[in-house]
């Protein structure tokens, strides 16, 4: 078996590359690669992998050295995801735009056209900028908590990363469209400020939502039950909202039913990494059972 295909060394490269730069993600590939070939025999086992890579170390303090330098709030793979969502939001934002032109032209006229387009820009800005805040700041606490207790290569469960497609992008645009053409619409009427001020806020989570899977790159990470909790609240107020604060406008059942096929996606990945999951819980329960063991003997 070549090395590139063992599950061991792809579990090791998955979690190195998890949170470093696409562009960086290679060149950190190869030269892991390159290192093992060197140290391992020509008949290695399962047992010299973990214990060379184990000699390594912490894939996620290796993964350091690949990041850039921070820009404005944000380093390395946080930049980048901030940057792409600033393209899918403003490219969004243009699509509400030329909906809301064509179904309720005559609300432009109580904002201006120049009014709504600085409003679209600005919330495109900040639902870009603070959700990748937010995943820097989870990023480098999961690093942290990674450096203050010993490792090993059985800490490791996930061997493959998320593959994005083209469906995914449009799965953004959909429901960011959707949002910004809800927004204009509860802005230009005579609606709550409080209903606007919650749209932006279900607007802010199912960004969030995305961005946070995104720079977790992962179908069964902890954020997956996060997004759970982003789905079920957003249909939840939508529900409440459409009783008693907005009319039943077409945006709203396109967002119900993208959050509603969100979840029905995240189950079925959820069923079909099962295993990882157990994995993972059985070496949870493991390490806690160790720590109580090792308190009750310093007794």
């Amino acid at each position: 078996m070549k090395l590139i295909d063992n599950e061991i060394i792809n579990r090791y490269i998955y979690y190195l590359c998890r949170y470093i730069p696409y562009d960086k993600k290679e060149l950190a590939k190869d030269e892991i690669m390159d290192i093992l070939q060197r140290r391992l025999p020509i008949a290695y086992t399962d047992k010299d992998i973990k214990d060379e890579l184990n000699r390594l170390g912490n894939p996620y303090e290796i993964g350091l050295k690949y990041s850039n330098k921070g820009n404005f709030l944000l380093n390395g793979k946080s930049y980048e995801i901030f940057i792409s969502m600033i393209y899918m939001l403003f490219s969004a934002g243009a699509v509400s735009l030329i909906l809301f032109f064509f179904n309720y032209f005559a609300r432009m006229s109580k904002l201006g056209f120049f009014e709504i387009l600085q409003t679209i820009i600005l919330t495109a800005f900040m639902l870009a900028l603070i959700p990748s805040w937010i995943c820097e700041k989870v990023k480098s606490t999961k690093i942290l908590k990674t450096f203050m207790k010993a490792w090993s290569i059985d800490d490791l469960y996930e061997s493959s990363s998320i593959k994005h497609s083209i469906y995914g992008i449009i799965f953004v645009l959909i429901y960011s469209s959707m949002f910004f053409i809800l927004q204009l619409y509860t802005k230009t009427g005579n609606i709550e400020k409080s209903t606007y001020n919650i749209i932006i806020l279900l607007f802010f989570i199912n960004v969030l939502r995305d961005t946070l899977r995104i720079s977790e790159d992962s179908t069964v990470s902890n954020i997956v039950y996060v997004a759970y909790i982003f789905d079920l609240l957003t249909i939840s107020i939508f529900a409440i909202l459409l009783k008693f604060a907005i009319p039943n406008i077409f945006p709203i059942r396109v967002i119900i039913f993208m959050n509603i096929v969100d979840i029905l996606y995240m189950t079925v990945n959820l069923f079909r990494d099962k295993n990882i999951i157990s994995l993972r819980k059985k070496r949870k329960r493991e390490n806690r059972n160790r720590k109580y063991k090792k308190i009750d003997e310093d007794k």
